[in-house]
């Protein structure tokens, strides 16, 4: 790890605001007894002298490198943190508080976990230990980092501390950032990246400085927060201490400020984290495994303490076991079937997107050889990807088998490539929102010499009302089952829509207004990852779509699986599977008054909002990227056999 002569140096910031004698006598001795790395410099930081303390150090001036600083202010406990951390020679900072002692060696390993750059700032396991006054009744907790509950009374996110039962370690959920904050009785940073971030926030009353440190690392710097939890050391105090706290004037309604403040400042980053939390709990559940500590003060009986979530969990258990029944039928074989491409504009997060990459991820598993072209041919970085991405010059150079396209930005380079025939597939009624140009009338002049097909009936009719062609098939959208699931979730927003503000036919603005006064999660305005969009869409008691138009609208559909009951405008092509009343609420085309009334309706009507989880549920779940791939599989496959007959041209 590090070699004698090479280690860098550490500054441990001991805050002893109490000027508490006895407790920095345990800190320094234990201390001493149990670190060997060197150097370290101890700094001991209070607001006034007392002699007491300046008798106490002196003992261990020959045997420690130790100095005391006294700030004459009235600086709040992050503040004197921040003039310590200003004295401080090395590099690296530890931050410590006079209660805690050493029952280990800690410091070298902690400065281990910093030559990973991914790792901003550094705690370990604490033996808490809370004096009752009575020896014979002394309570221990384990704490293992920070992470968040939802309080519903206070509609706010709560830092808890995490609980590991006894002899058991969140060792694995801590690295993989399921603590988004350490315990910052003892945390361990980089001096610069400290300065970076301008230290502590003084703006907390009560103890949300370290929390709100870690995701200001995390925000500003993507640095996480480790817990060591095989680490530890013992953290002692009196209940009587917080009891005093409270006690304060006006401390409770500084505790609330404070709470607001921390919501506000890093809403998107706490709301991931605990999506991340409440999905590896709901896995948990579901895989009937236990986990080895109590992340949250949650209870099995609170899955089920609503019927929407029983519903939710017995639907999705039928569903799959239905699934699995089904799942004799026999794989395609492709491997016939070569130098299949589709030209794509771009490859950037979008419901068409989202399709060709599912689609021919499966293709490629069943052995064809898949292309995806693009301008500049690079791979998506939100989706995995099976298939090939080539870039358009790259493309010049093969003879395709089929050539699919299906957006008219695409037609210059789908008449400049060499193909033995190809699919026109129409995921739009593009001349409905799309600008005339010379690309949008020569992608529908050109899609009478090929096979057409489309996403939905309605974009179908649209096509051929409009240039005279009819499509052979309809290949609706899927969902992907492995992704898009119930997750048992703390409703934490009532309302819940995908937010593509710069694409007007999404309408964000006209759903914003409409939605004012409810609780709103614009998903793309948060960033998610793939991984949490199922668990931020479960965290909402409705989800709204309101787009102009759709060529099939995939959003809804997913919001079904995860069995969220959904409002939304007739945008044309979710007329593919949504029924007003029998799954889904579904108003008039830009009718955003009447959406504004059924997602209140909703919102109030416990029995309606089962009844449309159930159906709804059961609607997404006929809609499989597999049943559709499978019939573009026998199409290309029919494509190809007709392209080798004799007199093909």
């Amino acid at each position: 790890m590090f070699t004698n002569g090479q280690k860098p140096g550490v500054s441990l910031i001991i805050l002893n605001p109490r000027n508490d004698a006895q407790s920095l006598e345990r800190f320094l001795s234990s201390f001493y007894r149990e670190n060997t790395y060197v150097p370290v410099e101890l700094i001991i930081a209070s607001n006034k002298p007392e002699k007491s303390i300046g008798e106490k150090i002196k003992e261990y001036i020959p045997y420690l490198d130790i100095k005391e600083y006294t700030f004459a202010s009235e600086k709040c406990t992050p503040g004197l943190k921040n003039l310590a951390a200003n004295k401080a020679k090395y590099d690296n900072l530890l931050f410590a508080t006079v209660s805690v002692f050493f029952t280990e060696d800690l410091i070298s390993l902690m400065m281990g976990q910093l030559l990973d750059s991914t790792i901003g700032v550094v705690g370990v396991g604490l033996q808490e230990l809370i004096s009752t006054g009575d020896p014979g009744r002394q309570k221990v907790q384990q704490k293992a980092g920070v992470s968040f509950f939802w309080d519903e009374e206070l509609k706010l996110h709560k830092p808890y501390s995490l609980l590991i039962e006894k002899d058991r370690f969140l060792s694995q959920h801590a690295q993989n950032a399921i603590c988004p904050a350490v315990n910052g009785e003892f945390m361990l940073c980089r001096k610069k990246d400290f300065a970076l971030i301008k230290g502590f926030s003084e703006d907390y009353y009560l103890r949300f400085e370290d929390v709100d440190f870690c995701m200001k690392m995390n925000a500003q710097l993507h640095k996480k927060a480790l817990c060591i939890c095989e680490l530890s050391l013992v953290c002692e105090y009196s209940e009587g201490m917080d009891k005093d706290r409270a006690s304060k004037p006006l401390a409770q309604e500084y505790l609330f400020r404070d709470l607001k403040k921390l919501n506000e400042k890093h809403k998107e980053l706490l709301v991931k984290h605990f999506l991340a939390v409440e999905s590896l709990y709901f896995n948990n559940f579901l895989n009937e495994k236990n986990t080895a500590a109590i992340m949250l003060p949650l209870k099995k009986e609170r899955l089920f303490r609503s019927r929407e979530n029983w519903l939710r969990a017995e639907k999705w258990k039928e569903l799959s076991n239905k699934r699995q029944k089904k799942q004799t039928l026999e794989l395609p074989q492709l491997s016939g079937l070569s130098r299949i491409g589709w030209l794509q504009p771009h490859l950037n997060m979008a419901g068409g997107i989202r399709r060709a990459i599912e689609m021919s991820n499966r293709l490629v598993k069943w052995g064809a050889q898949f292309y995806i072209i693009t301008p500049d041919g690079h791979k998506a970085d939100w989706l995995p990807m099976e298939a090939e991405v080539i870039s358009f010059e790259e493309a010049l150079r093969l003879n395709f088998e089929v050539l699919i396209i299906s957006d008219p930005e695409c037609i210059d380079m789908f008449n400049a490539l060499k193909k033995k025939s190809a699919l026109f597939y129409h995921l739009h009624a593009y001349m409905l929102y799309r600008q005339k140009s010379e690309k949008l009338r020569h992608y529908y002049e050109n899609c009478k010499d090929f096979i057409n097909i489309a996403n939905s009936r309605w974009t179908a009719d649209h096509v051929e009302n409009y240039c005279g062609v009819a499509s052979a098939e309809i290949l609706p959208g899927g969902v992907n089952k492995e992704q898009f699931h119930p997750y048992i979730s703390e409703k934490i927003f009532d309302t819940c829509f995908f937010g593509a503000r710069k694409r007007k036919i999404k309408a964000t603005g006209e759903l914003v207004n409409a939605l004012s006064g409810f609780s709103r999660m614009p998903l793309a305005d948060y960033s998610f990852s793939q991984e949490l969009l199922a668990p931020a869409i479960s965290a909402a008691m409705v989800f709204v779509s309101g787009s102009y138009y759709e060529g099939f609208n995939l959003c809804p559909l997913e919001a079904m699986a995860c069995g969220v009951p959904v409002a939304m405008t007739d945008c044309g092509g979710s007329r593919e599977y949504a029924v007003n009343q029998e799954n889904a609420l579904v108003v008039a085309n830009q009718d955003y008054t009447a959406l504004r009334r059924e997602v209140k309706r909703l919102l109030g009507d416990h029995d309606l909002r089962c009844h449309l989880i159930e159906k709804g549920m059961e609607t997404a779940w006929c809609y499989s990227w597999e049943q559709v791939s499978r019939q573009l599989a026998e199409l290309l496959v029919r494509l190809k056999d007709e392209s080798e007959q004799p007199g093909y041209i």
